[in-house]
């Protein structure tokens, strides 16, 4: 009981504080976060001159929403109260193996449901259908999407304006600017981007950790300690780790092949003399 007296003010701190001051800073800086990330889609905003209005923001507060697409950057709370779901059940349920690990399924295959649903991730192969979607809102008259348009517009303007200096005081600027534009438009596409795609990424992962937990369900129910009891437990200790490994390195590899593509098609478009 004292101990857990010593560890109530970072537990407060942990669980609840952090959590509201990440909401109340997404709340009250929405329209701003917005079009950070919408420029973000846009690859503008990294320096102030292009990004005016919501470059302080990016400074201070990006690592909170800079995954996320503009109309999901508060999906950042729901993965908090995922990890903090994950370690109450982990230390509250820890006597009944079978109900922990069944409501730890429960808990993890809602987030998969929610995930699933929103897809809020917002990778570089969604950046398009992120770029469409804003399209389409100020089609439709939207005031806070309109006045990002602008803002998108005049950050775009600046960048060429000062990318079209630079070419000219190169003596192959143009070829130079071709090639850039090139690089720069390429379109993603076939079942490498699908697999490297963050939402994808976060979906396979949530099925794995699913998975663990279905067959911990399994091989600690009564029917298998009864007719499996001496090949039960062995063999979930021989899946589980296997399958989440496994998926971890798939993960890897995939990472690892689709970075050095990207670098190698860079250079080759690059001239030799560069």
């Amino acid at each position: 009981m004292r101990i857990f007296l010593i560890n109530i003010i970072p537990i407060v701190v942990y669980v609840i504080g952090f959590p509201l001051f990440v909401h109340c800073i997404i709340k009250k800086n929405r329209s701003i976060i917005m079009e950070d990330q919408l420029l973000r889609a846009h690859d503008l905003g990294a320096t102030q001159g292009e990004n005016r209005f919501a470059f302080w923001v990016r400074q201070r507060y990006s690592r909170m929403y800079y995954q996320f697409k503009p109309d999901k950057v508060h999906w950042i709370i729901i993965i908090l109260w995922r990890k903090f779901m994950i370690v109450l059940i982990g230390g509250l349920l820890r006597h009944n193996p079978s109900f922990q690990l069944a409501i730890m399924m429960l808990v993890l295959f809602t987030c998969y449901v929610l995930h699933m649903k929103n897809r809020p991730y917002m990778s570089t192969v969604e950046r398009l259908l992120v770029i469409e979607e804003h399209k389409a809102l100020c089609s439709a008259g939207d005031e806070i999407q309109l006045t990002i348009a602008a803002h998108i517009k005049r950050a775009t303007d600046a960048k060429q304006t000062k990318r079209n200096r630079l070419m000219n005081r190169s003596t192959q600027g143009s070829s130079l600017q071709n090639i850039m534009d090139q690089y720069s438009g390429r379109k993603e596409k076939g079942a490498e981007n699908y697999f490297f795609n963050y939402n994808t990424m976060e979906a396979i992962l949530l099925a794995c950790a699913i998975l663990v937990c279905l067959c911990g369900v399994m091989f600690v129910s009564c029917v298998l300690v009864q007719y499996w009891s001496n090949t039960g437990p062995p063999l979930f200790k021989f899946c589980s780790p296997r399958l989440t490994c496994s998926f971890f390195l798939f993960f890897f590899c995939r990472y690892r092949e689709n970075w050095r593509c990207q670098e190698m098609n860079f250079h080759n478009l690059l001239p030799p003399h560069l």
